[in-house]
């Protein structure tokens, strides 16, 4: 049964079903109450995929009333009577990994974009004084759910379905409400979560000083390229192989080094796929369908990349190289800068006369790969043609 609140909500069999597909606390209690006057459930389900951040703040007084706020709309979920289960895809970070956090039970599914935990931004909503009350182990900023203990179970994304039903089987035999752990005796709640509010008042997110930008473009954004090139071989060309692999696009290496490290978070039917979708080739020539190419391997001459390229490929290079590829290359308006910061943050650098189209859609691709792309203040947006509009 479809319901006609803010966010999604289904029942059926004494299960409800919350999906949060975007962050909003009245949306979230309004619907918390809804189901909560149901005297027919047993179990609820909240399915999140979340990315991290909370907005901006504007003042001391507007971070103090949302923390609080937070703090209880998630005491509300705790003391429910239904018990209630986090059910976690894709990316988990900050608010929603605070509120699985705030479950009787977690499961996750693992996929190429899987990335649990706090994020960078400040808690608020009481998320580590739980974390402290779970786990004896440092409180973690991103990183795949299999390493988290506090985690019920972790499967792939082939037995999502399955996994679901059956806790949901189990917990409706038996809903029962889960003990407190043995950790949360040392603990002091109050105190931890008046910490929490003041730091968050004291760091509360400001505006981002390098949002992506909305780029007045002439085409419309092209779908992910079906055929990737990688040159080189470090550690972060190999993790882009297997991250573009996994999400069913094939991958050419251009590297002397023929052996890539498999993952462990791929079971062994998603290995076999992604590792028949990645080849390895020692020629440019090999690069000709490839709609986009990453470089980390310094160096190479401009010429011999962009030789026999389609001629809408976007080149991206490392930053030292950009200009130089820029300033030789047949169409200079494909060619970018760009480099990894960590696990997500990838760093644009335009050059003079790189397109708005091209990055409208590297940006869009980056997206697609589980990145926050930024560009860089080495140039004003104004340079490559651009308006710039905070999303």
């Amino acid at each position: 049964m479809a319901d006609d609140t803010d966010l999604r909500i289904a029942t059926a069999d004494r299960v409800a079903t919350l999906w949060l597909d975007r962050p909003g606390l009245p949306a979230i209690d309004r619907a918390l109450c809804k189901i909560f006057a149901r005297p027919d459930l047993d179990v609820l389900v909240i399915r999140t995929a979340m990315p991290a951040g909370f907005g901006v703040i504007q003042s001391q007084s507007e971070a103090a009333a949302f923390a609080g706020a937070g703090q209880r709309l998630f005491q509300k979920l705790r003391e429910a009577s239904l018990v209630t289960l986090a059910f976690v895809e894709g990316p988990c970070l900050g608010p929603a990994f605070e509120l699985a956090l705030a479950c009787d039970y977690r499961l996750a599914v693992e996929g190429p974009s899987s990335r649990v935990g706090f994020g960078d931004a400040p808690t608020c909503w009481g998320g580590r004084t739980h974390w402290r009350q779970l786990s004896g182990r440092p409180a973690p900023t991103a990183t795949n759910p299999r390493s988290l203990d506090i985690f019920d179970s972790v499967c792939c994304e082939r037995r999502a379905k399955i996994d679901l039903q059956t806790w949901l089987d189990r917990l409706l035999a038996n809903p029962k409400k889960r003990r407190a752990p043995w950790r949360s005796w040392f603990v002091n709640r109050a105190e931890g979560f008046a910490e929490e509010r003041r730091q968050f008042v004291r760091n509360r997110p400001k505006k981002p000083l390098n949002p992506w930008p909305a780029f007045d473009t002439i085409l419309p954004i092209p779908a992910f390229p079906p055929i990737v090139g990688l040159v080189g071989g470090d550690l972060r060309s190999t993790a882009l192989a297997w991250e573009i692999a996994t999400r069913g696009h094939r991958v050419i290496r251009l590297t002397d080094d023929a052996a890539l490290p498999r993952p462990n978070r791929l079971t062994p039917l998603e290995l076999q796929q992604a590792e028949g979708r990645i080849s390895v080739a020692t020629n440019a020539s090999s690069l000709a369908q490839c709609g986009l190419v990453i470089v980390d391997d310094s160096g190479l001459s401009p010429a011999f990349l962009e030789h026999g390229l389609p001629a809408r490929t976007i080149l991206a290079v490392a930053p030292a190289d950009a200009a130089r590829f820029a300033e030789l290359a047949r169409r200079p308006r494909r060619i970018v800068g760009l480099e990894f910061a960590g696990d997500s943050l990838a760093i644009v650098y335009p050059q003079q006369e790189t397109s708005p189209d091209t990055m409208a859609a590297l940006g869009a691709w980056l997206q697609q790969l589980g990145c926050q792309p930024v560009v860089t203040h080495e140039r004003t947006m104004a340079e490559v043609g651009t308006a710039m509009t905070v999303t």
